[in-house]
């Protein structure tokens, strides 16, 4: 929300906004001149013209009332971004269960290094940006699709990308096939515009799919695919590696990236860049450069010795594959704590969870962020707990305070600590 706030802005509109609680991102935005606050201003909404609202806002939100009873267009956050989106000339879209944030940061530094004129909305604070928004024109929009209660139907694409798809958001999606329906609609609105899927050849999404779409270009790992890696070598962690292009050998990359994971965003940026004629030496410099994105795998402190670390992941296969760019990076051990995001999530994934937290050398669950949720409605942190401790000893703790404390005892030389989640955990680097 605060990427649009800032977009609304720059198109010339007067912006205000609310949050649960007073945080970081509120700040930034006053600086910004951006009038915003913590709680519920009626009047605030009563003086609007629209209202724009995310999922995380309960139907008796006290200003949503209010926008409803004062007559107000009233807009949820997918619907808006869409259309945002049809005020620029192309719209390039990023979706998938994980990594999406990673690969708009990439596309929207590509675009810079090679003097685009486009605008950027992710979905996280872009180091090389400054941010979650910058713009230098109107020519393309370079925006995330998230799948979340198909949000990202609302968007044309004129180049859609697909980087996984793997059953996530329990609460709207009820299985596997109902998920791959959504992203068959993504597609369909790109392909519908004659425009260029690129998509991870390698996933179950797509072998499902194969051959479903025009102007289609894939990758992956395996050698099949459109655009693959080949003498990949791994040093601290970070990968080198040759990108192959239709079987030839397109350019050799030394990623600034952590993590295996990042080879495959890597090659579809590299598909990006050959959508847009970007040349190679651009893509080159962006991949060998790029410093990432506010939580993902962020180093943050060191705390007698351990290094620690900031990351996202609130899925298994996120998990697994921070525990592993932890271990290439040169982990002496891998030290988790682990947020768990709603009860729903939690509990339709709790062997996955429990699989994933086993492969750190310490792990220990924090208490749930409910966000929009009850417990009633899944399983909570110490359940989670208590499944894990089935594999491997686990501990559980009620607050970020205790987490901040177990650090400060138990931290030691050659570890990686990792504080995981997509709720509130990142705020204990403010309380080591």
């Amino acid at each position: 929300m605060s990427a649009l706030s800032r977009l609304c802005k720059a198109l010339g509109f007067k912006v205000s906004g609310s949050d649960a609680s007073y945080s970081e991102t509120l700040e930034k935005l006053q600086e910004e001149d951006v009038f915003c606050y913590a709680g519920h201003n009626l009047e605030v909404v009563r003086r609007a013209d629209a209202v724009v609202y995310t999922a995380a806002v309960p139907e008796d939100d006290e200003e949503l009332r209010a926008a409803e009873e004062e007559g107000k267009i009233i807009i949820e956050r997918g619907e808006f971004l869409g259309l945002a989106a049809a005020e620029f000339g192309k719209t390039v879209a990023v979706a998938g269960t994980h990594g999406k944030t990673t690969v708009t940061a990439l596309t929207a530094l590509l675009f810079k290094n090679a003097g685009l004129d486009f605008t950027a909305h992710i979905g996280g604070l872009a180091n090389d940006l400054n941010g979650n928004y910058y713009s230098t024109g109107k020519e393309y929009f370079v925006t995330e699709a998230c799948e979340y209660r198909k949000n990202f139907l609302h968007l044309n694409p004129d180049c859609a990308v697909v980087l996984n798809a793997e059953q996530d958001h329990p609460d709207c999606y009820k299985s596997l096939r109902e998920l791959y329906e959504a992203f068959d609609g993504f597609l369909l609105n790109c392909a519908r515009r004659n425009g260029r899927i690129i998509i991870n050849g390698d996933c179950e999404y797509y072998k499902m799919h194969k051959c479903s779409y025009d102007n289609m270009r894939t990758f992956g790992f395996g050698s099949t695919n459109d655009c693959y890696p080949a003498d990949m070598c791994v040093r601290g962690g970070k990968y080198s590696f040759d990108i192959y292009m239709d079987n030839s050998k397109y350019a050799h990359i030394d990623s600034n990236m952590y993590g295996r994971h990042n080879v495959l965003n890597a090659l579809a940026l590299a598909l990006i860049s050959e959508q847009f004629h970007i040349d190679k030496s651009v893509l080159i410099r962006t991949l060998n450069t790029f410093s990432g994105v506010s939580r993902r795998f962020e180093e943050i402190k060191t705390v007698n010795g351990a290094r620690v670390f900031s990351d996202y992941a609130h899925h298994p296969d996120e998990i697994a594959a921070t525990v592993s760019a932890a271990r290439e990076a040169g982990a002496e051990r891998v030290v988790l704590y682990f947020q768990p995001h709603t009860f729903s999530r939690t509990l339709k994934y709790a062997d996955g969870f429990a699989a994933a937290l086993a492969g750190a050398d310490k792990v220990t669950v924090v208490k749930t962020y409910p966000a929009r949720e009850t417990p009633d409605q899944g399983m909570d942190g110490l359940e989670l707990s208590r499944r894990v401790s089935l594999r491997k000893r686990c501990g559980y703790v009620k607050s970020l305070m205790a987490v901040a404390s177990d650090i400060a005892l138990t931290a030691r030389e050659g570890d990686f600590i990792i504080l995981t989640g997509a709720g509130d955990i990142d705020l204990v680097r403010y309380l080591i």
